[in-house]
């Protein structure tokens, strides 16, 4: 059973928890204001090269290091961004909670 809850900024960046994020398929991570740039870049780079092409719904997994820590990113597809809407990110986030339920018993959501 995938649980949903909050958990406060220190105690997540002393965690090992993954952390969600979601990438258009035109535009690479979308918001994730709390990831450096470098991270963001890292994150897509590793997705692409995994075959991630960011169509909506498509998930994958990456394990990015910055600064000595390495942590899991489970990155979600929206498609293009012009098209994307309130029914593409629910879709989006269904398919997310989809993959983590049978993967993880604990992430975090950015």
């Amino acid at each position: 059973m995938l649980k949903i809850a909050t958990i406060n900024r220190a105690a997540f960046d002393g965690s090992d928890l993954p952390l969600c994020v979601f990438a258009y398929e035109d535009a690479g991570l979308a918001g994730a204001p709390a990831l450096s740039p470098g991270a963001r870049r890292g994150v897509i780079e590793l997705a692409n090269a995994e075959g991630f092409k960011g169509k909506t719904g498509e998930t994958c997994s990456v394990a990015y290091s910055e600064k000595g820590h390495t942590r899991r990113y489970v990155v979600t597809g929206l498609g293009s961004r012009k098209l994307a809407d309130a029914e593409t990110l629910r879709r989006a986030a269904g398919s997310l909670f989809g993959w983590l339920k049978d993967r993880c018993l604990k992430a975090a959501l950015l």
